[in-house]
């Protein structure tokens, strides 16, 4: 498999711990085992991208995921938290079916042409939008915490509000998820 990206790693190591920055750069990995980095960062409209078809290239499985601006074009797996920050977009473009980590919007969007992994409906597992944030899809069970954020994709796991939030969509929209909460949609 051939990803782009910059890594910093340890000689003659195949886990990566140290801090992970995406840029435009290659590297090569052969295996099939998932590539177990550290934290992961995607800035400045960076990709993660692999050249392998999907079928055959490797997960990322990074401790956890810092992301502002940019796609990830590569299949995520673990639970290592993913954290949207900055106004920009972030789009995950392929499997997210083994990837069952928390995901906090704090600001931008972050949207997904996927469904998210089947995952235990708490907070633990989560994609919690907070005020600022929005989230483009929740398909696939997954619990989505609206924490004064807004929702602008289908949804079907569990839908709790927490803060006064909101739900819209361009055309139409679909939600077979119970919604619950104590605050204003």
């Amino acid at each position: 498999s051939l990803f782009f990206l910059m890594i910093r790693r340890p000689p003659g190591s195949t886990l990566f711990p140290y801090p992970t920055l995406f840029r435009s750069l290659r590297f090569e990995y052969s295996g099939t085992d998932p590539v177990v980095l550290g934290q992961v960062t995607l800035r400045e409209g960076g990709a993660l991208r692999d050249t392998t078809p999907a079928e055959t290239a490797p997960p990322i499985n990074g401790e956890s995921y810092l992301v502002e601006s940019g796609d990830i074009g590569v299949e995520i797996a673990g639970t290592g938290r993913m954290t949207k920050t900055g106004p920009g977009e972030v789009e995950l473009l392929r499997s997210n079916a083994n990837y069952t980590g928390q995901v906090v919007v704090e600001q931008g969007t972050l949207s997904t042409e996927v469904e998210w992994a089947a995952s235990p409906l708490d907070d633990e597992h989560a994609i919690i939008v907070r005020k600022g944030g929005i989230l483009g899809s929740a398909a696939g069970r997954k619990k989505i915490v609206l924490d004064g954020g807004s929702l602008e994709g289908p949804a079907d796991g569990v839908i709790e509000v927490v803060a006064p939030s909101t739900i819209r969509a361009a055309r139409s929209l679909t939600i077979t998820a119970p919604i619950t909460g104590t605050s204003d949609l």
